[in-house]
């Protein structure tokens, strides 16, 4: 079985995993990147996750998974769901409107499914959100009011825009590719960690 953690429970920098806060292996989907010097950088995943609806962070988690998909083969629905830790009825609509969209290659038949139609490094979160959910909720008043912008700003405007451009250039930046090898990083160092544990708790047992 999978090491399990959730990306809330890390620190902004982590560069080792938390051990004290587990989750689903799927919530690792939704924030780590990997930079080139091998440090994991969760820069927002709540901020973030607050201004998408389910519906685009399944569609995240699910690409993620397809990610690792070879190149002429095509993953299940339920081998999708199963993995993503996804209500599959949920995320089949899902797959086959982002299909319809040009993101994914759809095959039927007992061997059929879905694949990525766009290279993993070259599609970013921002695509999947806007493909699922549109754009006009980074868009919208968060006090609600139907005038709000610098020129007639509400009480919440200034903090709302950096808040807001920080979170759109996260979402650009952050290829599935990105998402993908962090997910495996962490997977990677908790597995090491736990075995590392067993080892520790067999040897105390014997002694």
């Amino acid at each position: 079985m999978r090491p399990a953690l959730s990306p809330r429970c890390g620190s902004f920098w982590a560069s080792e995993p938390e051990t004290k806060c587990e989750s689903s292996v799927a919530d690792l989907a939704s924030s780590y990147i990997v930079l080139k010097d091998k440090r994991v950088l969760t820069p927002s995943a709540l901020e973030v996750s607050m201004i998408y609806s389910r519906s685009a962070e399944y569609a995240i988690r699910a690409f993620v998974q397809l990610a690792s998909v070879p190149e002429g083969k095509y993953a299940m629905v339920k081998q999708i769901a199963e993995q993503a830790d996804i209500p599959a009825h949920f995320l089949a609509k899902i797959l086959q409107q982002l299909a319809r969209k040009g993101f994914l290659r759809s095959s039927k038949g007992p061997t059929g499914g879905f694949s990525l139609r766009i290279p993993p490094g070259e599609l970013n979160l921002l695509a999947i959100v806007d493909a699922v959910d549109g754009l006009a909720d980074f868009e919208r008043c968060p006090a609600g009011m139907a005038v709000c912008n610098d020129d007639a700003p509400c009480g919440m405007h200034d903090n709302w825009k950096a808040l807001r451009n920080r979170i759109m250039e996260y979402l650009e930046r952050t290829t599935i590719l990105d998402l993908a090898k962090g997910f495996e990083l962490k997977r990677k160092n908790l597995e090491r960690m736990q075995k590392k544990a067993g080892k520790r708790s067999a040897k105390s047992e014997k002694a």
